[in-house]
């Protein structure tokens, strides 16, 4: 019955089957594919491509024109794609890296023309599978870790956080400086994957002059969850304690903010205020 709608006249019914085979991981027979492959509806040539890339090798012929289909796909093209690709990711846990490489490839083939919400889907993708990757997934997403979208940059870091490898690690502490609170939080939560071994990274950000990057360092050393971790994070905040207590000292000193004296009592005030917010975060991330 599924086979028999590829033939119909209805585009959308077509599609539905389309997608129907690739998500059981039914080959399309010759025929079939180089029909499709030559269809005048451009969302059914690049669900076809999609499906023909991720089955059985193919003849050279039809080869050239998969790849025809799979560039310069428009927006509704690029979703088809992508519902393909999270189906595949299915396959692939379960298929192991046979499917994995399949499924890289194709991702790599449309990678040229897709959009910012086509790439982070795409990565939030492969992270499922990254661990069975041969490199080319890290590769993958450590080229977009300068992208324009922060939506990227996030699912990129996740991915970073599922490899465990030594470049993975560093780009994950490089992370924590990233512009974007999203893709702040994930690097952390990246290189806390790392465990101990980040523990030299993490705490050499926590002095860092930005306060959200110190604060991204703090979230990261509090997943790590060690004691290691632990002590790096109390001895960071012994000189923000001591501010504290000279700023208890010089406010009972003054006395209330009158005259000019309420400048510094505000500014005092809003350095205390600082720290709780600072004491709050370490609390909550270490849960």
């Amino acid at each position: 019955r599924g086979r028999a709608l590829l033939h119909s006249s209805d585009d959308a019914a077509r599609g539905v089957s389309l997608e129907a085979l690739i998500a059981g991981g039914q080959p399309l027979e010759e025929t079939d594919l180089r029909a499709l492959l030559a269809d005048s509806n451009p969302l059914l040539r690049s669900l076809a491509a999609a499906g023909a890339r991720l089955s059985s090798a193919m003849t050279p012929e039809v080869d050239v024109a998969v790849a025809a289909s799979l560039r310069g796909l428009n927006p509704e093209a690029l979703a088809a794609v992508t519902r393909v690709i999270h189906t595949a990711v299915q396959n692939a846990s379960a298929g192991g890296s046979g499917e994995t490489a399949r499924l890289l490839a194709l991702v790599k083939e449309v990678w040229p023309s897709a959009d910012a919400a086509f790439k982070a889907e795409a990565l939030g993708a492969l992270e499922k599978v990254a661990a069975q990757g041969d490199g080319g997934i890290e590769a993958l997403a450590a080229a977009e870790l300068g992208h324009a979208d922060a939506g990227v940059r996030a699912a990129a870091y996740r991915i970073l956080g599922a490899l465990r490898t030594e470049r993975g690690m560093a780009l994950a502490a490089q992370g924590l400086e990233d512009s974007n609170k999203l893709a702040r939080e994930n690097a952390a939560a990246a290189l806390a994957a790392y465990g101990e071994r980040a523990l030299p990274l993490a705490t050499e950000k926590l002095s860092a002059s930005r306060a959200e990057v110190a604060d991204a360092a703090i979230l990261a050393l509090g997943r790590i969850r060690t004691r290691r971790a632990e002590d790096a994070l109390f001895e960071f905040m012994q000189a923000d304690y001591r501010q504290v207590r000279q700023n208890l000292a010089w406010l009972e000193h003054i006395g209330s903010a009158n005259g000019i004296w309420a400048p510094l009592r505000t500014a005092i005030e809003d350095s205390n205020q600082r720290t709780v917010r600072r004491v709050l975060h370490l609390l909550a991330a270490m849960g």
